[in-house]
């Protein structure tokens, strides 16, 4: 399951170098936006993955990142700027669900091995 945190980590990182990539001078908010949700992604799934299991908080307030992420460009209607909008509805959304599917794996993963060692 570390590949999903690496995967999340790739996310946020590209989330903190989009702005400057997708060169999106005209709108310098939405730039540090990214830039602070991409940092929050990336030290988040750097603290998950150097953690051993059981960290589902963590994987919450990478949900929440993900998902605020997501909602940036409904909540602060920046669709004039069409790239920034679709890339972070991509990346929010990919952030968001593997953030799901990482929690949800953990959650049933210690199920199964208690039920191994009563057996």
């Amino acid at each position: 399951m570390k590949r999903l945190m690496r995967l999340n980590l790739g996310l946020g990182l590209w989330l903190i170098v989009s702005p400057f990539v997708l060169d999106v001078r005209r709108a310098f908010r939405v730039s540090w936006e990214d830039f602070l949700l991409g940092l929050g992604i990336v030290s988040f799934s750097l603290c998950r993955l150097s953690s051993p299991r059981g960290a589902e908080f963590l994987d919450f307030l990478i949900m929440a990142l993900g998902l605020t992420t997501l909602l940036n460009p409904f909540l602060y209607h920046y669709f004039n700027i069409e790239v920034v909008a679709w890339n972070n509805v991509v990346v929010g959304s990919m952030v968001f669900f593997l953030a799901i599917y990482e929690d949800y794996k953990n959650s049933e993963s210690p199920k199964t091995v208690e039920g191994d060692r009563n057996t």
